[in-house]
């Protein structure tokens, strides 16, 4: 603990195929993030903009986590 404060963000990001019957068969992709930032001013809205830092740097990643695994998942014709 001491004088560094941190906030962390940690989610889970789960895509399922809601037409598949079978619910082993639901789950396209799922992946546990995680990002820690320094909060330099101890106040509510120095904790917003440390999680939002965070936000910041998790996003691009999942959103290209979540890009290709549905490109995985288009058929061959629909890949141009």
């Amino acid at each position: 603990f001491g004088e560094h404060w941190s906030a962390v963000l940690a989610v889970n990001i789960t895509l399922l195929d809601t037409t598949k019957e079978e619910i082993t068969q639901r789950v396209l992709f799922q992946k546990n993030y995680r990002a820690e930032e320094p909060i330099t001013n101890r106040t509510p809205q120095g904790l917003a903009a440390a999680m939002s830092r965070a936000m910041e740097k998790l996003s691009a990643t999942i959103i290209t986590d979540i890009h290709q695994a549905a490109w995985k998942r288009l058929p061959p014709k629909e890949k141009k």
